[in-house]
């Protein structure tokens, strides 16, 4: 649940004053660590930021180093959010130093499991998969995060198109979330299952997983995970034919995106709306929200995504007759798929954004 407005504004109070006289620290920590998943969740990400900084700080004045470990992987986790994979990278680097010094092999692998979301975002699935495989090592049978590996594993095989080796990863990963009954997580496993079943055909198993996602985001205020939702349901009703229901899905969850400055799934609501542009037969204006998707998705640097919007891009002046521009654009893209290819990093193209 979302901090009501006065709520927050009397924590942040207490948590200036915590950190600014560094008497009461234990006290500080705990405020600072139960807040951070409301801030994150109420997209106050740069402003939650700073408080976390004057946090390390005081870890570092009161050579607490396991607070400092915890207080750098929600960093890290803000800078992924951000789409700032270098500093989330040498924050969560940071993160496994100061738990191997602390002989902590549960907080090592939860540090790798968010390295292996930074190289998720990356599109460099070899490096995903490495970095989750070595964090299960350090996490015992019973550690709840291991579900996070089990979900990079899992979306590493949706995103190259293999439904089949996906599938058993994301339902692991969904039971331990349900085992663990933390209402946000079991929507994210939700989340992450509706696209895996949808390319394996089980249309009636991603409707499912959607509707229930929906029925817990009706107990609780996460407008990021609900607009994300919506960006899956688009996907269904697409594959039904609805082409004009799934564009207004999109439209209504980019809303939301543009709201919290999420740029990865602003840059996904681009591409899936101009595929639906493109089968309404409406070009051009699927030639603009691709070539928007395109540019935002440089600024990521995310290239299999980029290559994957430039072939959908490619396919909306095939079909628009615009041939000299789709053979232009396909050499371009060639080009840059190269490196993809030698590294066996692409995906199924005209796969929608989930």
């Amino acid at each position: 649940m979302l901090l009501r407005d006065e709520e927050r504004e009397r924590a942040l109070h207490v948590l200036s004053y915590g950190l600014s006289d560094g008497i009461a620290w234990p006290h500080t920590w705990y405020l600072l660590d139960r807040l951070a998943p409301k801030m994150e969740q109420a997209g106050a990400r740069g402003e939650w930021l700073v408080y976390l900084n004057e946090g390390i700080a005081l870890c570092q004045n009161q050579h607490d180093e396991r607070a400092e470990a915890e207080i750098s992987l929600h960093i890290g986790y803000l800078y992924l959010l951000l789409h700032q994979y270098d500093n989330a990278g040498e924050k969560f680097r940071r993160c496994k130093s100061l738990f191997e010094q602390l002989n902590d092999n549960s907080g090592q692998g939860r540090a790798l499991n968010r390295l292996a979301m930074v190289a998720l975002r990356q599109g460099k699935y070899a490096t995903t998969r490495e970095l989750a495989e070595r964090a299960l090592t350090y996490l015992n049978t019973n550690n709840v995060d291991r579900a996070n590996s089990y979900y990079v594993i899992g979306t590493t095989k949706y995103e190259i198109g293999n439904a089949k080796e996906a599938l058993p990863y994301l339902e692991k990963s969904l039971g331990i979330w349900r085992q663990l009954g933390s209402k946000r997580q079991i929507v994210w496993g939700l989340r992450n299952l509706g696209p895996a079943y949808m390319l394996d055909g089980q249309t009636d198993a991603a409707i499912y997983c959607y509707q229930d996602a929906i029925t817990i985001l009706q107990q609780i205020n996460d407008p990021l995970s609900q607009a994300i939702i919506q960006l899956n349901l688009g996907v269904v009703k697409s594959g039904l034919g609805e082409y004009g229901a799934a564009l207004k899905l999109y439209e209504d969850a980019l809303r939301i995106f543009n709201e919290l400055s999420d740029k990865e799934h602003i840059a996904k609501s681009h591409v899936n709306m101009g595929i639906e542009l493109r089968l309404l037969g409406k070009f051009k204006k699927s030639e603009k929200v691709l070539k928007e998707s395109i540019h935002l998705l440089e600024t990521l640097q995310n290239e299999r995504a980029i290559c994957n919007s430039m072939f959908e891009l490619c396919l909306t002046y095939h079909e628009s007759k615009s041939f000299a521009k789709a053979n232009e654009l396909m050499t371009c893209l060639t080009e840059r798929l190269k490196p993809l290819m030698q590294n066996n990093d692409t995906s199924t193209f005209a796969k929608k954004n989930t």
